[in-house]
């Protein structure tokens, strides 16, 4: 028996999601620094959207249900999430329908890491809706994604608005 499976599972899943976010929040404020915010943000959605057809790569590879609907791309979005970004990701859907599903995060490791940190400067909207839309991409869906409240922006709670053919 090896060192890493006498620590219990929910540490090994707590280490990695922080050390995750942990590392790209500071990789990216020193980045943003370097290249300023326009630059930053532009990166950032090169690679969040590449990271989200990677992604989709995934979600086939582990077993995941084609998406058909917006409450289908979510269920994805959500496993995918939870599967690479670890669990400290809390979630809800508030409304759902086939075309439209809106999704409220209450915890989220980014956003606890950008505080932890002092990150003033999120790039939030930019990273999650390239994800998002790197994930339809790869299913061949046509997605509108949106971010009208942020917790690093100071709201109290994410608010994820997820429309197809939009």
């Amino acid at each position: 028996m090896s060192g890493i499976d006498t620590i219990p599972a929910e540490t090994r899943w707590a280490i990695a999601t922080q050390a995750l976010t942990g590392a790209n929040t500071a990789t990216g404020a020193a980045f943003e620094q370097a290249v300023g915010e326009a630059g930053y943000k532009q990166a950032v959605t090169a690679i969040w959207r590449e990271a989200g057809k990677s992604s989709g790569q995934v979600a086939e590879a582990v077993g995941l249900p084609r998406p058909t609907d917006a409450p289908s791309l979510w269920g994805v979005m959500e496993t995918l999430v939870q599967l690479i970004m670890g669990p400290e990701f809390v979630t809800d859907v508030t409304e759902s329908g086939p075309d439209r599903v809106v999704v409220r995060f209450s915890s989220c490791p980014w956003a606890k890491r950008f505080s932890e940190q002092g990150v003033t400067s999120s790039p939030c909207v930019e990273g999650h809706n390239a994800w998002a839309t790197g994930v339809a991409d790869h299913f061949g869906l046509k997605l509108k994604h949106d971010l009208p409240t942020v917790m690093p922006r100071g709201d109290a709670y994410c608010t994820a608005v997820i429309e197809l053919g939009a």
